[in-house]
């Protein structure tokens, strides 16, 4: 016999976890007054207790929250998956640009895509973890963010050269990396760096290969570099710049290849072979003093009375697709363990695990042949 809801909730109540029930709100886009005015039976400040742990719902208040934000009222008791979760920050871009809500949001989604990939882990192998941690300060010179890039080339046997994927690269070293879902536009790029699975969420608005390759590469040198209580930083942004144009185009293997006055034609076929923007290699030339500044300001304006700082010429395809999520899934498949048997596992409603997976695979139809 099933148990009732009434019966679920009042036995998650003795162990509910306070930070489950923020997570489960921020995936929702609410503050606590919009939950509470929602269910209607407790205020704002309650809500505030219970994500604090100063308080405990009742199980009826506890039914009413999940029923609000549309999760398994199991998903709210505490377990050994969700220790240490609260105090891990993420690295936005621009927290101007981003309203703190949505970077709330966003960070939950990572929460629980790191809750379905440690679930997804009982069943099968994931990547080890795998790539170093070369601390950086504000009075780090670039040379020594360059240097720490080619390390991780190195460790990772990536050869000179072009990276041919560079998101498959990031996953088999035991990073989750997923992309935001197609309704998150205006989101920047981010990561969380989780301790047993670091999160790397890519923006769901660049259909851009290049760009979207450098973004990868931009959050992997905020792993790599970066505490995160130093998100937000200026200085932390441009090192993460530095290291993203070092790890897909080293500098010595590209200077040479770098036209020494502006190419247009040249720069075009250096896009191709790199996979890389025709802004990402302008601004590569400038800083391996190929160019000037003055010669980098006027490729600048050039590239923007074309439009090109919003979409460049020379497409070079669909963004790279993660991989490891939907890999794991369809691993299990062939099991009999269906992505229904998955969420009910992690208590994760359904239809966010289909949006996690799907939003973080290549959509397009596959031809059979």
């Amino acid at each position: 016999m099933q148990r009732s809801p009434d019966r679920h909730a009042r036995a998650v109540v003795p162990v509910v976890d306070g930070t489950k029930i923020r997570i489960a709100r921020e995936v929702r886009g609410w503050s606590q007054a919009e939950l509470a005015r929602r269910i209607d039976i407790v205020t704002a400040t309650a809500i505030s207790q219970f994500e604090s742990e100063a308080a405990r719902p009742s199980a009826r208040t506890l039914l009413a929250i999940a029923q609000a934000v549309a999760f398994p009222v199991e998903y709210f008791a505490r377990d050994t998956y969700n220790s240490g979760v609260a105090e891990v920050s993420g690295y936005f871009r621009s927290l101007r640009a981003t309203p703190a809500a949505t970077r709330k949001q966003a960070r939950a989604r990572a929460a629980l895509i790191r809750h379905l990939a440690l679930t997804l882990e009982r069943h099968v192998l994931l990547p080890a973890l795998g790539y170093p941690r070369i601390a950086t300060g504000p009075d780090t010179p670039m040379s020594e963010v360059e240097q720490s890039a080619r390390e991780v080339r190195q460790q990772w046997q990536l050869g000179p050269g072009p990276i041919g994927e560079a998101v498959r690269s990031i996953e088999r070293r035991g990073v989750i990396v997923a992309r935001l879902p197609a309704d998150s536009h205006g989101l920047d790029a981010f990561s969380v760096p989780f301790p047993e699975r670091p999160v790397v969420i890519l923006s769901a608005d660049k259909e851009d290969r290049a760009r979207s390759r450098f973004d990868a590469a931009h959050e992997l040198g905020h792993l790599v570099m970066h505490d995160a209580d130093a998100w937000g930083e200026r200085w932390v942004e441009a090192q993460a710049h530095r290291f993203a144009a070092s790890f897909l185009m080293p500098a010595e293997d590209i200077e040479a290849e770098l036209p020494r006055r502006l190419d247009w034609s040249e720069l075009a076929r250096l896009k191709i072979r790199w996979a890389v923007s025709l802004a990402a290699l302008v601004r590569r030339s400038k800083d391996l003093g190929v160019i000037g500044e003055s010669t980098f300001v006027q490729a600048m304006k050039y590239m923007s009375a074309r439009g090109w700082r919003r979409r460049e010429p020379v497409n070079l395809g669909p963004p790279e697709a993660p991989a490891l999520l939907a890999s794991a899934v369809d691993l299990l498949a062939g099991q009999g363990i269906s992505l229904a048997d998955v969420a009910a596992e992690a208590a994760l409603p359904i239809d966010q695990v289909q949006e996690f997976v799907g939003a973080s695979s290549d959509q397009r139809p596959s031809l059979a042949l």
